[in-house]
């Protein structure tokens, strides 16, 4: 089904208006406005996916699962006229927001709920990528092979939050995580790039960084991580190319430098009061100065 701007607007509008009106828990608003694809989730929970399969590249079709609607409608919804990016502003929840092998000339912004919420962007991205997700065990994933061309930046509330750029995945500017309160965990997939910065940081809670085999991070990487057991690890083969600074408080915490991996410049790690492991394997190597700093032992 394919809709122009001027008649879901026109269909919104009757469907407010109308006397005594109710609307479909689990809806989401579909327009395009200024270029833009918009979508506006209610207070239930709202599943969707984009693709744009066999349309025309300013065209995008939007799926919903399970009892979601899009637009009222209970099937796949065809916008035309996208020629900038992704706006959605998505309820309570939970949400999962998923788009499929897509490519948006501009900018995706992503705004969630404080309930557990789910978003996959798969497909290259010509702009910035902003994620805002609110208390709960969030999940964002770059998937496997998209790109970024700017920034990727993601927030979230307090809880355990899973980010993953998965393999093969790039970002052409600068990465950062704003985690909250809760166990997280950053996975920069085998293969995946990061062209600029990559900053994480973290508040208190048990809190994980992985660089796959054969990851690259262009520049530096800094890890600002509050009390608890926080573990670093770069494995395999994985390269920084700048500075390596990591930052824990109180609590046990773990950085490896596994087989291969390699730090262009300085590695700096500030650890608080715990028992705290340094492991530099076999074959790794840094480049600039290595330089602990801990407020209690160090093996």
């Amino acid at each position: 089904m394919t809709l122009g701007t001027k008649t879901v607007f026109a269909m919104l509008l009757a469907m407010m208006a109308a006397p005594g009106a109710v609307h479909a828990a689990g809806d989401v608003i579909a327009v395009v406005k200024s270029g833009n694809l918009v979508l506006i989730g209610d207070a239930e929970g709202n599943t969707v996916t984009i693709d744009q399969a066999g349309l025309p590249v300013t065209d995008f079709r939007i799926t919903p699962t399970g009892t979601t609607t899009v637009n009222g409608i209970a099937a796949a919804v065809v916008l035309t006229g996208v020629t900038k990016g992704l706006v959605a502003t998505l309820g309570e929840g939970p949400n999962t927001l998923v788009t499929t092998a897509v490519a948006f000339p501009g900018n995706v912004v992503v705004k969630a709920g404080s309930l557990d919420d789910t978003v996959v962007l798969g497909g290259d991205i010509a702009g910035n990528v902003k994620i805002v997700l609110g208390a709960g065990e969030n999940t964002f994933f770059l998937d496997n092979g998209s790109a970024v061309v700017g920034k990727l930046d993601v927030k979230a509330g307090e809880g355990g939050d899973a980010i993953f750029i998965n393999n093969g995945a790039t970002v052409g500017n600068n990465v950062k995580l704003a985690l909250g309160a809760g166990a997280n965990a950053v996975f920069l997939n085998p293969a995946s790039q990061v062209t600029g910065n990559v900053v994480v940081k973290a508040k208190d809670g048990t809190d994980d960084f992985f660089l796959n085999n054969n990851a690259i991070i262009a520049k530096n990487l800094t890890l600002d991580l509050g009390a608890g057991g926080n573990d670093i690890f770069l494995n395999n083969n994985s390269t920084v190319t700048g500075s390596v600074v990591v930052k824990g408080t109180a609590g046990d915490d773990a950085f490896f430098l596994n087989d291969g991996a390699n730090i262009g410049e300085t590695l700096l790690l500030k650890f608080g009061a715990g028992a705290n492991d340094v492991f530099l394997n076999g074959n790794t190597s840094v480049a600039g100065n290595v330089v602990f700093k801990t407020k209690q032992g160090c093996t």
